[in-house]
């Protein structure tokens, strides 16, 4: 049986090859805008067409693209 741990890895990282892509475009929090990710959604619409395995996103941009993941049928989790 797996622990916790083991369980989020799995939903993380590809079984074939134990891999993973991930993104992240939360560097506004902390460095303020950012040259290239200036209107994020358009950014995240671009990940999700990439085929990541993961977007690492902020609350707030979480919040306000939440559309977009439903129109792909993408999980977000808060």
């Amino acid at each position: 049986m797996l622990n916790l741990k083991e369980k989020r890895m799995q939903n993380i990282f590809n079984a074939e090859t134990g891999r993973t892509l991930m993104a992240s475009i939360d560097h506004g929090l902390y460095m303020g805008a950012v040259k290239g990710i200036e209107h994020p959604l358009e950014v995240i619409k671009e990940f999700i067409e990439c085929d990541l395995d993961g977007i690492l996103l902020s609350l707030g941009l979480n919040k306000i693209s939440t559309e977009i993941f439903k129109q792909k049928n993408i999980f977000l989790k808060y």
